[in-house]
């Protein structure tokens, strides 16, 4: 149902404000883990998810285009998500399974629900010829085949580590592509963006190394601080310049 609730969203919501929600998720791993309980209650790593969630809503702040069912499908989809991911660690860890029964036993359980999403979501729109046009089935089992994939490393993970630490690791994922890009393709970052994803890069560091000083932390929030403000200064001292070319002319 997650599945259903977060695409849905996208037809009503800026994709810059659904991820600023979907990075809400560890948070919501985290109480469900309480609710469940397959977490017990720590403050501590409380506030450090936190501190990485806040960092990612930093980074993605951009339109904000609020349609109220738009954001409760969003957020039914996260709370869904997020207590999937639960019991997903229950059954490979309080039972005992193993991560390729687990998902052997919980698959057709999601395949039937969208199955019957689909039927009062999609409805009379699907039809074999929309399918063949813009579809088709080379498209269709390549999709299926990299869900298959992504959902076994997915259990493997979880089975490895918690539902917790599956989450923040898409977030530094995302630290990776920002990275990557800039490296390669020279794709332009925003100051804010930098500033966001250092703060998240920060909280990461902060949860892997709990012992870690918080003089180091401080040290590099302020650095990360300056490195911002110089960047906001020299996108503005380039403005300048291209006003100041554009009055001459």
């Amino acid at each position: 149902m997650s599945l259903v609730f977060s695409n849905n969203a996208y037809l009503y919501l800026s994709v810059p404000f659904i991820q600023m929600l979907k990075a809400t998720t560890p948070v919501a791993v985290l109480i469900a883990g309480y609710g469940l309980g397959t977490e017990k209650p720590d403050y501590l790593v409380f506030t450090k998810v936190s501190a990485i969630v806040f960092g990612v809503i930093i980074a993605s702040y951009g339109e904000v285009q609020f349609v109220l069912i738009g954001f409760i499908f969003q957020v039914l989809g996260i709370a869904t998500e997020a207590t999937r991911l639960v019991m997903v660690q229950q059954l490979l860890k309080d039972y005992k399974m193993d991560p390729m029964v687990s998902l052997y036993h919980f698959a057709p359980v999601c395949a039937v629900m969208n199955a019957i999403a689909c039927v009062f979501v999609e409805g009379k729109r699907i039809t074999y010829q929309n399918f063949a046009e813009n579809v088709g089935i080379p498209i269709l089992l390549l999709n299926c085949a990299m869900a298959l994939f992504l959902n076994i490393s997915v259990v493997f993970l979880i089975g490895k580590t918690s539902s917790l630490v599956m989450c923040l690791s898409g977030v530094f994922k995302d630290i990776l592509l920002v990275v990557v890009s800039v490296m390669i393709w020279a794709t332009p970052v925003m100051p804010l963006q930098v500033f966001g994803y250092g703060i998240a890069l920060i909280g990461l560091v902060w949860y892997k190394q709990p012992d870690i000083p918080v003089k180091q932390l401080a040290t590099a929030f302020v650095f990360l601080s300056v490195v911002s403000v110089l960047m906001v200064f020299a996108e503005l001292q380039g403005d300048n310049t291209v006003l100041s070319k554009v009055k001459q002319d």
